[in-house]
């Protein structure tokens, strides 16, 4: 399982730089494994990472040593989502829009297919803190598969890396469409953001009407049921009894 995080670990770090979503050593990166986490040790530089670059560390204990500084970030998210692997980067389009907004929606059809709104937190304390990480935890529980915290970069989880890439790589692309969009014309990119909110709104309704109705359906079928039951004939004695 080592040289297969390793190799996956460095072939995403590479891809990060070739994007130019992160610099040399920002970010860190993890796969989950059956007992332990495999993440990049402080101050890896992820373009270059040799094997001693990747760090495993206990999932279900406390300890950091050599392991990235957000080490206890990817543990709250590993013990409370059903994440196999997480990338954090420092995407600078993402960044930017992550201090003017409170959330970014995609204005090219494509990112807001995969996306759709992509929230902003702003815990207190950042890097490697549990709020932090309990923050995020939630936030990708409610179905979200990449967040930002404000001024500081986004968290992607995924089935594998390659996935946790694409959400980043969409995301910090969808920006920089959203950022060329806005110098052109701020009442148009101010439009549209409005019209994703209006969507966004709609969805959460009608998801909200559906359940409703089989909220009812599954009451309704369990009154129904019990009538049912309430009126079968009592069994009498048995014939061989008495």
């Amino acid at each position: 399982m080592r040289e297969v995080a390793y190799h996956q670990i460095r072939d995403a770090g590479e891809k990060l730089l070739a994007l130019g979503i992160n610099t040399t050593h920002s970010g860190n990166v993890s796969i989950r494994g059956e007992q332990e986490i495999y993440i990049t040790r402080t101050g890896s530089r992820l373009d270059r990472l040799a094997e001693s670059d990747i760090v495993s560390v206990p999932l279900n204990e406390e300890t950091q040593g050599i392991a990235s500084v957000e080490i206890p970030i990817h543990r709250m998210i590993y013990r409370n989502t059903p994440a196999k692997a997480i990338l954090h980067a420092h995407p600078p389009h993402t960044i930017v829009f992550s201090i003017l907004e409170d959330a970014i929606y995609p204005v090219d059809n494509e990112a807001f297919l995969f996306l759709g709104e992509i929230p902003v937190l702003a815990p207190k304390e950042v890097s490697g803190s549990p709020e932090t990480g309990r923050l995020l935890a939630d936030t990708f529980n409610r179905g979200t598969k990449i967040a930002v915290i404000r001024s500081h970069g986004s968290f992607a989880i995924g089935e594998n890396l390659e996935e946790a890439l694409h959400w980043t790589s969409t995301l910090e692309r969808a920006c920089q469409m959203a950022y060329l969009l806005r110098t052109m014309s701020e009442f148009r990119y101010r439009d549209i953001v409005r019209q994703r909110q209006a969507e966004i709104r709609k969805k959460s309704q009608a998801e909200k009407m559906a359940k409703g109705r089989g909220d009812e359906g599954r009451i309704g079928g369990s009154r129904q049921g019990k009538r049912g039951r309430g009126n079968a004939m009592p069994r009498g004695p048995s014939a061989d009894t008495g």
